[in-house]
């Protein structure tokens, strides 16, 4: 393969990576205004009921593990640029 090939497959893929970096991010900040709206239903609704109580609590941590998987992959994008700076140093 020669490096022309590369180096442009390579442009290609830190593009992807960086605009999946900016999806996440957005996602992430959706998600917690999502979490948040719903905890201020909850403060002006107060849920009385137990069964209603029982369902909130789980689609919360439903949220959390979202935005969990998120900053997961974000810090995988993040790495990934990293190693690429400290090879382009080289």
């Amino acid at each position: 393969m020669n490096r022309l090939m590369m180096d442009e497959q390579i442009k290609k893929f830190r593009a992807r990576l960086k605009n999946r970096h900016t999806e996440l991010l957005e996602e992430i900040h959706e998600e917690l205004l999502k979490s948040e709206h719903e905890q201020y239903a909850d403060l002006v609704n107060h849920v009385h009921d137990i069964g209603d109580g029982s369902v909130a609590d789980p689609l919360s941590d439903i949220n959390l593990a979202v935005i969990d998987h998120h900053l997961g992959e974000v810090q995988d994008v993040e790495a990934a640029h990293r190693r690429w700076r400290v090879r382009s140093v080289y």
